[in-house]
């Protein structure tokens, strides 16, 4: 419930509920330290920090409810080189860093010889590297201490030193050899933000991150190339594509809908 709270506050502005919430979170489930823990809970072997999860059920394989709950992890799914690299030393999550081993796995691509190449197993669960039976992991510690991170960092004043601890207990628990910074103000945000990105990889958060945050989404350097879709590599956080086009069918069976602004 705290938990809960937590998340729909911060995305609500209300910085000091949203702060509040999420220490009442941490204190009846603190963050998982090492990498059993934390890579347990994806292996469903630990219950690491996990707050609350939805349970994955035979049966819940099929495109429906992959599309909710993303219980398929073939090996095609790969992080693009500004996330991470099979090097494990450049991107935003490095092979020091506990989320690395738990996120990826070297998964040779076929071909004679087989080439190796990074893929993403975070939902694995027991199972092999192809389909995951992983349940659903909702809400967890690591989200909490990022909450109360921004919400004191956009409170600013004071708060900033309580943010500021936040972040650097973080990237403690999950970076082998981390030295604090110290950071105030946007660079403050802006860190913590990054973090966001590393913490919540793959877990649906990202879009209405940038959404909530009116950032300019800026894809990397592997835009227009040939392993990605040429075209627009920015979207202005004012374009219209935020936002799909509600269809004629539905406007016209619902005369109090107003259709997204630029269709």
């Amino acid at each position: 419930m705290y938990a809960l709270l937590a998340r729909v506050n911060l995305y609500a502005g209300n910085w000091a509920e949203a702060a509040t919430n999420a220490t009442n979170a941490l204190n009846g489930r603190p963050l998982a330290t090492t990498q059993a823990a934390f890579t347990g809970m994806y292996k469903q072997t630990d219950r690491g920090e996990i707050i609350w999860n939805v349970q994955f059920e035979a049966g819940q394989s099929g495109p429906t409810f992959l599309a909710f709950f993303a219980t398929s992890n073939r090996s095609y799914f790969r992080p693009v080189p500004e996330i991470a690299t099979l090097a494990g030393n450049t991107g935003l999550i490095q092979s020091n860093d506990l989320r690395y081993q738990a996120y990826f796995t070297n998964v040779p691509a076929a071909g004679n010889p087989p080439v190796p190449g990074l893929a993403i197993t975070k939902y694995r669960g027991k199972t092999t590297l192809v389909d995951g039976n992983a349940n659903f992991i909702a809400l967890r510690s690591g989200e909490m201490y990022l909450i109360r991170a921004e919400a004191n960092a956009r409170l600013g004043g004071a708060n900033e030193v309580t943010a500021l601890a936040d972040l650097n207990a973080l990237r403690a628990a999950r970076i082998s050899g981390y030295i604090p910074e110290v950071l105030t103000g946007t660079a403050l945000i802006n860190a913590i933000a990054d973090e966001r990105r590393r913490e919540m990889f793959g877990e649906g958060h990202r879009f209405f991150d940038l959404k909530r945050t009116t950032r300019v989404i800026q894809r990397g350097s592997i835009c227009g190339t040939p392993t990605s879709a040429a075209g627009n590599c920015t979207l202005a956080s004012t374009a219209r594509e935020w936002a799909l086009p509600i269809p004629e069918s539905v406007l016209g069976a619902n005369k109090n809908l107003v259709q997204n602004p630029g269709y």
